[in-house]
This record gives structure tokens, sequence and C-alpha cells, in this order.
């Protein structure tokens, strides 16, 4: 394993060499990537671990998608547009979790869910807080999303002014956030 966390900016040149290196790669401390530099790491064979990033454009993480290796982890994502979340959704080596997301509240916050549902695989959101109705019911139409209680969610008003609508929790949902706040008091 090759952890070069200290680095904080990376250009394509550096990251071309990098990508020869063999095993584990992580530069967590890297925040921001250009296409250039994205394409250079995509060309890595190995785990590529990137959770400084905490935002990047879609262009960017196309580049990324084309990573050779086995595994992209991106745990340090803040903040999604709707375009991302879409590629994010389809890239086959992320691993499907959002760990520092903890809001989905932009204007475009139903669209990220919407995205994010199509996900193949689990889908991990375990620190999010605050959403609006219609965001939560977009994201729970995928079974395998992992979400904190609901009863634990600030519930926002909605982004475009419209009326907030109740929501259903259908009976999965419910059997699994009953198991979790089981755990939870066992703990």
């Amino acid at each position: 394993r090759l952890a070069l966390n200290g680095l904080n900016t990376l250009d394509a040149g550096t990251a071309k060499a990098l990508a020869e290196y063999k095993g584990r790669l992580s530069l967590d401390g890297v925040t921001t990537l250009d296409v250039c530099t994205a394409k250079a790491l995509a060309e890595f064979k190995g785990q590529l671990y990137l959770n400084g990033l905490t935002t990047f454009d879609p262009d960017t993480f196309k580049a990324l998608t084309e990573l050779k290796g086995d595994l992209l982890p991106l745990n340090g994502l803040t903040t999604l547009s709707a375009e991302t979340a879409k590629a994010l959704a389809a890239a086959e080596k992320w691993d499907g979790r959002l760990l520092r997301i903890n809001a989905l509240d932009s204007p475009d916050a139903v669209a990220v869910a919407q995205a994010l549902a199509t996900r193949k695989g689990p889908l991990k959101l375990p620190n999010l807080k605050r959403l609006s109705p219609k965001t939560l019911t977009a994201l729970i139409q995928k079974r395998d999303v992992e979400i904190p209680l609901i009863e634990t969610l600030e519930l926002i008003p909605e982004s475009d002014g419209s009326l907030t609508e109740d929501f259903i929790i259908s009976d999965w949902l419910a059997d699994r956030q009953n198991k979790q706040q089981a755990a939870r008091a066992a703990d």
C-alpha cells in the first residue's frame, strides 16, 4: 500500500507516474482534480482511494470512471449535482458509500436522490441529516439504501416552494428501521 495522504495537489504528469504503481494507492489529501489528471489516474490498476475530494465536476468524474483498477472509494464527497450523481450511480467501481453527505438540500436534491437510487448495488448515506420529503421519497425507492432512522432526519421544506407531501414508509423499510432501532438500543 502506498499512502500519499499528505499530498494535496496532483498534476497529470505525477498522476501518470503514480498510475504505474501496483497495489493500493491512497491520495486522500488531494482535494481537487482536473480532467487531465483524472484521466491519468484512471490508468491505475489497483484500489484507488480519493477520500479528500469533496466535490468534482461531471467531466472529471467521467474520466475517473474509466479506472482500470477494481475499487474507487470517494468517501469525502459532501455535495453532488444531479449530473454528477447520475455519473456516480453508473460507476461500477464506486463502492456506493457517501459517508460525508449530511444533507440533500440543493435545488436539484430530488433529482440527485433519483439518480442515486438507480445505482446497482448498495447505497450508503449513514450520516444523512437533512432532506425534504420528496427527496426522501425518491431515495427510498432504492431497496438497498442505508440511511439513518427516519425519525432522526430533519425534514425540510421543498426547495421549489411546493407543498410538502406526506410520504409512505414501505413495509420493507419499516422492518429495516425497526432492526436499526433495536441494534441502536442494544449498543
